[in-house]
C-alpha cells in the first residue's frame, strides 16, 4: 500500500516536471501495473 503512494507521488512529480519543462500535459493515460497484492503471492 505504501509503495503503491511512493509511485504515485513520484509519478505525480514527474508529470509536474514534465509540464514545467513543455508547458504541455503527457500525452494519454498512466499504464497500469498488475493490481494483485504481492503479499498474495506469499
Amino acid at each position: 500500500k505504501n509503495l503503491e503512494r511512493i509511485g504515485d507521488y513520484t509519478t505525480s512529480i514527474a508529470e509536474q516536471i514534465h509540464f514545467i519543462e513543455t508547458g504541455t500535459q503527457p500525452d494519454g493515460d498512466r499504464p497500469k501495473a498488475d493490481g494483485t497484492s504481492v503479499l498474495s503471492s506469499l
